[in-house]
This record gives C-alpha cells, structure tokens and sequence, in this order.
C-alpha cells in the first residue's frame, strides 16, 4: 500500500515539473510576427493600436474617433510581443501619426479659430468663411471640429491653398439633395462609388454639387479607407512642381496597349526605360555610399505584372480595390521569398520626360527617397509602361525593392514542422496521464508508470529539437534584424 503511494506521488511530481519545462520551452521559442505595410497592430496590457506603413514603419492613431474614420472596428489589430516592436520604428519624417481620414471631419488648433478641411496625403486646406462650410459640410457643420493638439498638428503635413468657393474638395463623399447616387472627389471631379459607406456622406445642394464634373469610371469603397498613413501612397504627378528639361534626341515609343474597356492609348514620347531607371538610383545610392542593387529577374516580373495590373484593373495606389496586390502579394505571387520588401509607383503625363527627372522627383518625396536609400534592400527590379490616370494617360514606373530570405539562415522547415508533432504527441500522452491517475490495482499503476516513461522519453527529444529550433530562431531573427533597419 505504501509503495502504491510513494509510487504514485513521485509520479505526479514528475509529470508536474515536466510541465513546467513544456512550457518554458513554448515561450523560449516565441518568435515575432512578420508584419506588412497596413497591418495594425497593439502589445498586451496596451491599448495604443498602431498601423505599419510601406516603410515598414510604425505610425500611431492618436485615438479612436481617428481609428473609426478608417476602420469599423478592431477585429484586424494584431497582439504582438513588446519585445517586437524595435522591429517597426517610428518614421524619420512627419506624420508620426494617422489623421482624420479625407472629408470626415474639420479641424483647428484650439488657440485660433481657423478652421480646415481634411484632404488626401495628410493635406488640409483653411476654409474662408462660415458660408463655405455650410455648404460643404451642412448646418452643423460645427459640430465636426475637432480640436487638434499642437503635438499632432504636424502630421497635417502638407498645406494647400484656402477654400475660396463653396466647391466639394478632394476626398470628399459626396451626394446631390433628393438624389441615391454618392461620389467620391477626385481628379478634380466625381467619380460614382460602388457599394457606397453609410457615413461621412455630404448632402449637397445641386448649385453646389453641380460645380464638379461627374467623371467616367467608378471608384470601390474599400479604395478610400486602404491607405490611413497616405505620406507612402508611392504616388507621383506632373504638377507645377515639377519642371521640364529640353527633351533629348533618343527618344522611344512605348508600345501601344488595348483592352476591351478602353481605347487604344495615345503614344506618349518618353527617353526612360528600365535601364536608365535604375542606373539613376544605383547612381544616387553610390553616391551616398550606399552598393548598388542588383537587378533581379523576378522583382523585375513582379514590377511588369504591377504596371499591367494598374492599367488593367484601373486603381493609382499600392493596392487594388480589395486591398489585394501590395509588394507582399506580388512577392507571394510570384514566390519571391524575402526578409524586407518595397515598391514605389509614378504616374506623369508630360512628354520626354527623362530617367533622371522620374528619379529626382522620387527622391523629392521623403517616403519614395526612404526605399532608394534603404540600408537593408540589395536588389530591385524595374518596370515602365502606359496607365490610365484619372480621364488622361500617364507614363508609369514601378521599382520593386526586396533583400531575399536567403540572405539569412532560415528555420529548417521539416524540423518545425517535427517539433509541432512532437508537441501535439505530448499533448496527448499528458491527457493519457491523466487518465490514468486514479489507479485502482497493479496493472493500471504499471500503465500509468509505463505512459510516464514514454512521455519522458518523447520529452527529452523534444527538448533536443527545441533546443535547435530556438537556436536557428535567434539566429534568424538577430540577422532579421540588420535588414530591419
């Protein structure tokens, strides 16, 4: 009778502290989530929910009327380890922050009473008189202020000319009194919305409404909440800003392209091509002591298939309506393994316009410049072609930037693989034990002992395999690291 006890108590004492070390290994061998650009984010015990941008960085929502102009609710936040977050820093330019998404709300500063609109690009715009907001914004159009604090005045980075004329500004939602039809601003005109939003939408009346175009094409709903960071849309265009240089004598046609939506599109003269595209950014990065990137072949289809992907679904960001067909999706795509990958698009309309200028002006944006001066990236691939933009036609270029996965000693997959099974085969015999614990004669105590000794042994292999995989873990997440940066 006694050495059914002592039997049964060294037992479970054993069972218990083999527990302990099933546990300590699960977390020994926690690694960090990859996040990608428009991932959202928290770490436990926090609240702050963060979005990760196209420069992989970390961009804070100040609080939460913010986050509900862009999103229904929190169910895409991700919980990550506190321990992660080195790996998405704040960026090196403003905004730091997310703003009230275009159109939904206006805005001051609590010591002047001058009030803004809210525009694509983290843009605002000083509205000159009440009448003005009341045509936009309705009668209560005061109680869409908001006051914003000096701290996060500055993520309203770029400023455009005052609000003159009571006409609907780009990034609006906007609808006619007495009509279902809802539009979205943009281009200069209105463009008709599939399957509309329920909120933010501006009832105009038809003198006011009628002072925008409508233009062709449709635009989704999900196309005006993709973007909340907006400063790394990656998208460029010819403006005033933008200056012209006497076109050189070695001029190319881009080849014509045809679909069953459109007209075939004008030729338009152009001097760039891939080449001279990225000799331009291999240049500027030499310069600033940076290698140069090699041209790799699958980067360089991935830039291809962008290029037919913005004529042919006929969207000017990073992604599609559907939030599909952003670098991570071409990268999957096209099975480009990678540890950091990036993209940046231009869109100009003017002729001739040459390697060195499409360049320049991306160096002229502070998110565009940040990918061809990125430490971490080692080779690109480069892509130019015709797209529609808006009711015109526009030059494109499209530069995939990536560092393969290769570049670091990946985690053995079938020893992952192993391991999960191993602990899955722990997890069982565990429930066996237990099962077991309350024996009643010797054949179930030799059962018992029998089932301890099989769930010791399998646990010493585990722990050998754990033990390497949490080897190859740190040692793949210290070199992740260097690319981090």
């Amino acid at each position: 009778m006694n050495n059914r006890k002592n039997i049964k108590y060294t037992s479970i004492l054993i069972a218990f502290l083999l527990s302990i070390f099933i546990t300590n290994n699960t977390a020994k061998t926690a690694v960090c989530p990859t996040l990608q650009s428009g991932n959202l984010f928290k770490v436990e015990n926090n609240s702050a929910v963060y979005i990760i941008d196209a420069n992989l960085n970390r961009l804070y929502f100040p609080n939460s009327e913010i986050f509900y102009t862009w999103f229904d609710d929190f169910s895409e936040v991700i919980e990550i380890p506190n321990t992660c977050v080195d790996n998405y820093p704040i960026p090196d330019t403003t905004p730091y922050g997310i703003n009230y998404r275009p159109g939904s709300r206006l805005i001051k500063v609590k010591i002047s009473p001058s009030v803004y609109v809210i525009e694509p690009n983290n843009t605002i715009r000083k509205i000159t008189s009440e009448q003005i907001a009341r045509d936009l914004y309705g009668d209560n159009w005061n109680s869409l202020v908001r006051d914003v604090s000096d701290a996060f005045w500055p993520n309203y980075k770029n400023k455009k000319a005052d609000i003159i004329e009571s006409k609907p500004h780009e990034g609006m939602i906007v609808k006619q009194k007495d009509r279902s039809d809802i539009y979205y601003v943009k281009d200069n005109g209105l463009k008709l919305i599939n399957n509309p939003p329920d909120k933010d939408i501006r009832i105009l009346d038809k003198n006011i409404f009628n002072t925008q175009i409508i233009l062709n094409g449709t635009v989704e709903k999900d196309s005006l909440y993709e973007n909340p960071p907006q400063k790394d849309t990656t998208i460029l265009t010819s403006s005033g800003q933008i200056s012209l240089t006497t076109p050189s004598n070695n001029e190319t046609q881009i080849e014509t392209q045809t679909d069953s939506t459109h007209n075939p599109l004008p030729a338009i003269s152009s001097t760039i091509t891939p080449e001279g595209l990225t000799n331009w950014v291999n240049y500027y990065r030499i310069k600033k002591g940076l290698p140069a990137l090699t041209t790799n072949k699958t980067l360089t289809e991935m830039a291809q298939f962008k290029i037919n992907d913005l004529y042919e679904k006929q969207y000017t960001g990073h992604t599609r309506a559907d939030g599909t067909g952003g670098p991570g999706d071409l990268a999957e795509w096209h099975n480009y393994k990678y540890l950091v990958i990036g993209e940046n698009i231009i869109f100009v309309d003017i002729p001739n316009y040459t390697d060195k200028q499409y360049v320049d002006a991306w160096l002229s944006s502070p998110g565009h410049a940040a990918n061809i001066y990125r430490t971490s990236y080692t080779e690109s691939g480069m892509a130019v072609g015709k797209v529609w933009y808006g009711s015109s036609i526009a030059l494109n270029a499209v530069q995939e930037f990536g560092a393969p996965r290769s570049l670091c000693p990946y985690i053995d997959e079938s020893l992952t693989a192993e391991v999960k099974n191993m602990e899955s085969n722990l997890k069982i015999l565990l429930d066996e034990i237990n099962s077991l614990n309350d024996y009643s004669n010797q054949d179930e105590l030799n059962s018992y002992n029998q089932k301890i000794k099989e769930y010791n042994t399998l646990l010493d292999n585990y722990n050998i395999l754990a033990d390497q995989y949490t080897i190859q873990a740190n040692n793949f997440n210290t070199c992740l690291q260097n690319y981090k940066q």
